[in-house]
């Protein structure tokens, strides 16, 4: 599995050992903000807005550590007006 900061559109499989992932991104993003991830990958929900994937031996773990993020997120909109809301 491949991951990107962006929405994934086409999957192909080319052989047995040969995937290519296609990912789409309409929002401008800076490159040093852009995120690319590979391997046995799981994702997991935090809540309705948030997730994150990780190793599948290691989905347990980041979970526990970013389960907060929500609160985060609402933390950080109250000066900006609810942007991030």
């Amino acid at each position: 599995m491949v991951v990107v900061s962006g929405k994934l559109i086409a999957q192909t499989d080319l052989d047995a050992s040969t995937t290519t992932y296609v990912y789409e991104q309409v929002n401008q993003v800076p490159t040093y903000n852009i995120a690319i991830a590979a391997g046995s990958l799981e994702y997991r929900n935090l809540n309705t807005r948030t997730g994150l994937w990780a190793e599948k031996t290691l989905i347990d773990q980041a979970s526990e550590i970013f389960k907060e993020t929500e609160t985060f997120i609402k933390t950080v909109s109250i000066p900006y007006n609810s942007i991030f809301s």
